[in-house]
């Protein structure tokens, strides 16, 4: 699947978009996305969106620096994506903790709010796999893009 990314325009935006086409590989007999696909959609966004501020996983990995790993997921189908649907995934970073954050996520086609969830990431030993605190400097580059509004 291609998607283009759409980088931060302003200091610290609230929120992060990213476009999705649908194709035949994400939908099910019956030309609907098939349920799990949107997971990946949304992986992408929370993944473009920690990029665009400067967290690569891979690159921290191999620093040794944590990893940030999905912890629970709480999502909501409101309306079925098709073949050929131009979607875009908001990602907005909701909550902010020392070893944890959680991210709301939301899909539209148009302005048709298709599908929601709320994300917690946990903050992990890229090793060990054990959950770690995240240094300051992580927590203090995630906190001006927080959004505890609505």
């Amino acid at each position: 699947m291609q998607t283009q990314r759409k980088q931060f325009t302003h200091m610290a935006p609230k929120y992060f978009d990213i476009p999705v086409r649908i194709y035949w590989e994400d939908t099910d007999a019956g030309g609907i996305v098939y349920h799990s696909n949107y997971l990946k959609f949304m992986e992408r966004g929370r993944t473009d969106m920690l990029r665009s501020i400067g967290f690569e996983q891979n690159a921290m990995k191999k620093s040794g620096q944590p990893i940030f790993v999905v912890a629970g997921i709480e999502i909501n189908y409101r309306r079925p994506a098709q073949l050929d649907d131009m979607l875009t995934v908001r990602t907005r970073l909701i909550g902010l903790r020392r070893a944890s954050f959680i991210f709301e996520q939301k899909i539209y086609r148009d302005d048709q709010l298709m599908t929601t969830a709320t994300v917690r990431c946990a903050s992990v030993d890229p090793v060990k796999g054990n959950p770690v605190v995240l240094p300051d400097s992580i927590f203090n580059s995630l906190l001006p893009y927080l959004d505890t509004e609505n």
